[in-house]
């Protein structure tokens, strides 16, 4: 039997031990045996003892935690997993987008309320700015369309320098700029030069 739970297993094998232990205890009234239930006590009391290493083991647990506090903590582990499943994800569209070009560049940016603005949240280069703002035109007309945008530098130098750090341009550069989006709402958008 494959149990999932380590709890249900704990249980199992204290419940198993306890009936074992009274079934011995009851043999050992009806033969006379004082010596047997003695042993069946420390049983019990040695099964109690590696029951509760088992549960509090490594400092995970301790006796004055409550359950909520062990709730917590596993939503920061399924947080922090699901960040680390977030970086791969990245990772792996930038991977892909290199794949075609290794010259291309790209990086996500995705809004954040609290600071009230589009966050970088990776990318390949390090000419894209940290934060940009929602006001900011390529940004608004990348979230209303469906389709792919493509910005070029000479039509839009002031957006540009909203976009990537300071840097001289030839004139003729491009981005792309493609659309996120999270059930049925736009949450960010894909830049690629």
């Amino acid at each position: 039997m494959n149990l999932p739970n380590k709890n249900i297993r704990i249980f199992l094998a204290g419940l198993f031990g306890a009936l074992l232990s009274i079934i011995i205890i009851m043999w050992g009234f009806k033969a006379g045996y004082l010596f047997v239930i003695g042993i069946a006590i420390c049983a019990i009391i040695l099964g109690f003892i590696v029951w509760l290493r088992l549960k509090y083991q490594a400092g995970k647990t301790s006796f004055g935690k409550n359950q909520n506090n062990n709730k917590s903590e596993g939503r920061y582990e399924i947080k922090d997993q699901l960040k680390e499943y977030y970086k791969n994800l990245l990772h792996s569209v930038f991977n892909t987008i290199q794949s075609i070009n290794p010259e291309y560049n790209c990086a996500v940016y995705i809004f954040e309320h609290d600071n009230s603005g589009f966050m970088l949240q990776g990318s390949t280069s390090t000419e894209f700015l940290e934060f940009i703002s929602p006001e900011q035109k390529m940004i608004t007309i990348i979230l209303k369309q469906s389709d792919a945008q493509v910005f070029q530098y000479k039509n839009n130098q002031y957006e540009w320098s909203q976009l990537f750090h300071e840097k001289t341009w030839r004139g003729s550069e491009c981005v792309l700029g493609i659309r996120i989006v999270n059930k049925g709402v736009s949450v960010g958008c894909l830049f690629m030069t």
